[in-house]
This record gives structure tokens, C-alpha cells and sequence, in this order.
């Protein structure tokens, strides 16, 4: 039960911002654990002067970011393990650069988790989980 919140150049069109989340929902379904009609995601499209970023921290030695730079910021149910995270990062860094055209350099993920009592999808109930078919 994942919201995702996508933030990108005001520059990009509706049908890359559309691939872009698409892309990302095959990978949370195939690499995250997550359910295929679990998608919630808001997209932000900013103008330059709303993301203020260092091009070069945490970048490999002669690498920097470029104004291509997306952030995908995932809060999520339940704890997933390191080595599904690491899988998850590097297939969906990979398939969005090929989606986009852009360099896997330029997407950064941040990953939180929460427990199902802190969602409320409607009416102000408390969630539950849907019931396994």
C-alpha cells in the first residue's frame, strides 16, 4: 500500500510523466511485493527554482546529477528486506532511464514505512487489509 510521490521538471510532458509512474508501478508489483490496483501516486512538477539540489553529493567520483533529476518518494506498509530494496532501486533506476531516455543518475529514491492503522483510505476508517481471493 504504497504512496508514491514523484517529483519532476516542470518540463516533462504528461504522456513521461504517465510512463514514468507506469513504469514504476510494474516494479513495485514485480520487485516491491506490491498488489497491481495498489497505485497512489502524485505527480509534482516543478519549475528549477522550487528544487534547490547538490549535483554531486553522494555521487560516484565524476558523476553528477543534471536537471533531468527526478525524486520518487515511496511511503509504504510493511518493512521490506535490504536485499528486495537494493533489487527494487536498481531494476526501477534502470527501467525509468530507458523509459525517459535519461541517466540512472538522476533518480533518487526515499523509502519510508508505516504500519496499516496509519492509513485511512476513506471515510476516515481505520485501514484494513484487503482479504486474500
Amino acid at each position: 500500500m504504497p504512496l508514491v510521490r514523484i517529483y519532476v521538471d516542470q518540463t516533462r510532458s504528461d504522456a513521461e510523466t504517465a510512463s514514468l509512474s507506469n513504469t514504476l508501478q510494474e516494479c513495485l508489483v514485480s520487485d516491491f511485493n506490491v498488489p497491481r490496483d495498489d497505485q497512489f501516486h502524485i505527480i509534482h512538477k516543478l519549475d528549477r527554482t522550487q528544487r534547490t539540489i547538490n549535483t554531486s553529493y553522494a555521487m560516484p567520483k565524476g558523476k553528477q546529477r543534471s536537471n533531468d533529476w527526478i525524486l520518487i518518494e515511496i511511503t509504504g506498509g510493511k518493512p521490506r528486506l535490504k536485499e528486495m530494496k537494493a533489487r527494487f532501486y536498481k531494476v526501477a533506476a534502470t527501467k525509468i532511464s530507458v523509459a525517459l531516455n535519461i541517466d540512472p543518475a538522476d533518480i533518487m529514491f526515499v523509502l519510508s514505512h508505516n504500519h496499516i492503522e496509519d492509513w485511512s483510505f476513506s471515510h476516515g476508517d481505520i485501514a484494513t487489509l484487503p482479504k486474500e481471493a
